[in-house]
């Protein structure tokens, strides 16, 4: 696999400058390479079966459990599955170390 470093670096160049059709060749070659995960909807299983998470939920969950609405034992849990998901990938939009 490559690092896509010099890709990223010449798709960049070319968004840049507002070559619109050496963009889109980017991304059709992307598509046309096929490897890329195609579920990623919240909660959609990812190719090791587990689940994936989305910012909305996880904040859902925080307000849920500021309510008094989960219980400790669960929250444990929860909180196990959210660390392992962000290390896993598993989090849609998940912030970068920055907060970004």
């Amino acid at each position: 696999m490559f690092s896509g470093v010099i890709r990223d670096r010449l798709l960049k160049q070319a968004a840049n400058a507002g070559d619109a059709k050496r963009v889109i060749g980017f991304f059709s070659a992307f598509l046309a390479a096929g490897n890329f995960p195609t579920n990623t909807a919240a909660g959609a299983a990812t190719p090791s079966r587990k689940p994936t998470y989305t910012r909305g939920q996880i904040t859902q969950m925080a307000a849920m459990r500021r309510r008094g609405q989960i219980p400790d034992p669960e929250w444990e849990k929860w909180q196990h599955e959210l660390v392992a998901a962000g290390r896993e990938g598993r989090i849609i939009g998940a912030l970068d170390p920055a907060g970004r």
